[in-house]
């Protein structure tokens, strides 16, 4: 609801012009990466409770924008597995050698704008991986992609109380660590899933609590 006023203003004819143009450049070399520059900035803005809402209000509003344009997927789809392999050499990078440094020197160094540069990177060029490649191979409608469609909010928004509740009661039990982490796995998704399914998508106050439509029965 915050971000709504701002929403609106996207959908403005001026703002419609701006986004085109943004659409038309993106097909630069290289510019689809540069939206990790926006995320490294929100990183450095202090944080609320713990948690940086403008860090998260980009990933929002850059969603809202990919979408905005058919340019945008077009693009995204395209640069898909350029920035798959951006995404893995990331990873080495941030395990073995920029994240253990990070964590060894002073706040506002250039060690740590170099870590945090790398996570960004990384961070957005998974989410354009990922984007682009389910945009160019999950567009025909079946009955599992239409169910996953329904549930993905209600999972996203429940999966952490149903985690966090099997990970209290994980931690007590006598087992290895490896037994813990795929129990704690494996019962946080088949639960969650359940709850989706029960409570949710089967009950008409459950559709109205997470958003979906009334005509969305059990599929």
């Amino acid at each position: 609801m915050a971000t709504l006023p701002l929403l609106l203003l996207l959908r403005s004819p001026a703002a419609g012009r701006w986004v085109a143009g943004a659409a038309a450049f993106a097909s630069t070399p290289g510019a689809v990466f540069l939206p990790s520059l926006l995320i490294l900035l929100s990183m450095a803005l202090p944080s609320i409770g713990g948690k940086n809402p403008a860090y998260y209000l980009i990933f929002f509003l850059l969603g809202y924008a990919a979408m905005a344009h058919p340019s945008f997927r077009e693009e995204i789809e395209l640069r898909a597995p350029r920035a798959l392999l951006v995404a893995i050499l990331c990873a080495p990078a941030l395990v073995g050698w920029l994240w253990p440094l990070g964590r060894r020197v002073a706040p506002f160094t250039w060690q740590v704008t170099g870590v945090g540069l790398v996570m960004s990177l990384s961070t957005w060029s998974w989410i354009v991986a990922l984007a682009g490649f389910a945009s160019a191979h999950l567009r025909r409608d079946s009955r599992a992609l239409g169910y996953v469609t329904q549930v993905s909010y209600p999972f996203y928004l429940l999966h952490l109380l149903i985690l966090t509740i099997v990970a209290h009661a994980a931690v007590a039990a006598k087992a290895g660590v490896w037994t813990k982490f795929l129990g704690i796995t494996l019962l946080t998704i088949l639960s969650t899933l359940l709850a989706c399914e029960l409570p949710v998508r089967r009950t008409r106050l459950g559709k109205f609590l997470f958003g979906l439509k009334p005509a969305e029965g059990v599929g």
